[in-house]
């Protein structure tokens, strides 16, 4: 508001006028705002743990107050200020404040293609980066447009890296394997594995270190696991998909036994490579396993590689992982024992809440599987409400077109849960 007219901090009536007042030629000068900040100060609280970012008020009826008047939504007050803030924000060098504020001044102002110009950043991608689900990055390119620009914008960011003979091909590796689990993470699950072999050529012709062999089958796993998420039930045409990924996991663990390091970054691959293991052969052992590995041997390495799991993450102090390890004794559980595996699945869903809150990638599982727990279980009512839990997490977390909420969508346009939903409009509308 500082940055408005002096007299009204507001902005030109005239909306045209926009794009051109998004320079501040006169900025508010330091000793005035002193002065303001002074007689404010006891009204404002800091936003952030560092005390260092934007200010609001203490009070919700001030704050609420002063948004009605200024950045009433859709209004062309509101894209001003937006875009004098994304305009502010743009030259900000600290890059958390940056990524707290830029990209989202710029939704706010559907600039598009500013923030596609920003997000194709390695920096910024980075920043964003999460090697099991980077929502944030994944919401914005939602914004932009769909997966395919995304793949394509860091596709040729990456062509630019291979042409450049100034980069090294360890760190050319590293983006290939980055950008193929963000490609996979935005549901794109074909084009992905090419960024992959990629990478896998390039580690090859690095000497295949064993920790980088062990990350890079750990990926080539989860992308045939995505493709397994595919399908609405549980069917033979997973096998080959299915093969792929236990056979991919199995050689990242067996490579884990060989390394003498024992760092927490070793431990953190070895139990994720356990874990996700175990959630692979409740499928397996359900399909009734093969020549080479049974059902109930299949069964039995679940539960062993769960066990070890669980106290690697326990000795790491990783309560998230934590829950998805219960969350996997469960789905194992639940094909000897529902009642035992919904105790279990109970537990889990605690753990995974105080942790994660009820939107994040392991929520939106933990009640889609308990849904289906509990609709074998024959209990409609209850799974009804944990499919609309979860496709409502992910919607938020994966956005309304990606193939796992359409799984959910799908399922809650069943007969059953389609009789539920009337039920449930009818009791609202007698309230």
């Amino acid at each position: 508001m500082i940055l408005g007219n002096p007299k009204n901090i507001t902005p030109s009536k005239d909306v045209k006028k926009i794009k051109s007042d998004q320079t501040i030629k006169n900025p508010l000068a330091a000793s005035n705002w002193a002065r303001v900040y002074r007689v404010l100060k006891p009204f404002l609280r800091p936003f952030g743990d560092s005390g260092e970012g934007r200010l609001d008020f203490y009070h919700r009826s001030l704050s609420k107050a002063v948004r009605a008047k200024y950045f009433k939504q859709d209004s062309w007050k509101n894209i001003w200020w937006h875009t004098v803030l994304a305009k502010y924000f743009e030259t900000i060098e600290n890059m958390d404040r940056q990524s707290e504020e830029y990209p989202y001044h710029l939704t706010k102002c559907d600039d598009k293609e500013k923030l596609r110009e920003y997000l194709k950043q390695w920096r910024v991608f980075h920043h964003f980066y999460h090697p099991e689900f980077s929502g944030e990055l994944l919401a914005f390119w939602r914004t932009v447009g769909d997966k395919s620009e995304l793949f394509d914008c860091y596709t040729e960011s990456l062509e630019n890296m291979n042409n450049n003979p100034n980069v090294d091909k360890e760190e050319i590796s590293l983006h290939y394997e980055k950008v193929a689990r963000v490609v996979m993470q935005s549901g794109d699950v074909d084009r992905c594995f090419n960024l992959l072999q990629s990478a896998l050529a390039l580690e090859d012709e690095l000497g295949a270190k064993p920790m980088r062999m062990m990350q890079l089958y750990n990926v080539a796993a989860t992308m045939h696991n995505e493709r397994l998420t595919l399908h609405d039930f549980i069917t033979k045409a997973m096998m080959p998909d299915l093969k792929e990924c236990i056979s991919f996991r199995r050689k990242a663990i067996r490579i884990s036994e060989q390394l003498t390091e024992r760092s927490e970054k070793y431990k953190y691959e070895r139990a994720f490579s356990l874990m996700k293991l175990a959630f692979n052969l409740k499928t397996w052992f359900v399909l009734k396993g093969d020549n080479n590995l049974s059902a109930q041997e299949g069964f039995d390495l679940g539960v062993e590689s769960l066990k070890e799991a669980k106290e690697l993450y326990e000795e790491l102090g990783d309560k998230g992982h934590v829950a998805e390890c219960m969350m996997n004794e469960g789905l194992l559980l639940g094909e000897v024992d529902q009642e035992g595996a919904l105790e279990i699945y109970r537990k889990a869903e605690v753990i995974c809440i105080q942790t994660y809150g009820e939107v994040s990638v392991l929520s939106s599982r933990m009640f889609t599987n308990i849904a289906i727990l509990l609709e074998e279980m024959n209990n409609y009512d209850e799974a009804y409400t944990y499919f609309k839990n979860g496709l409502s997490s992910k919607i938020q977390v994966f956005g309304d077109d990606h193939p796992q909420t359409g799984r959910l969508k799908r399922v809650l346009q069943e007969p059953a849960y389609q009789r539920l939903a009337r039920q449930e409009q009818q009791q609202n509308q007698q309230r």
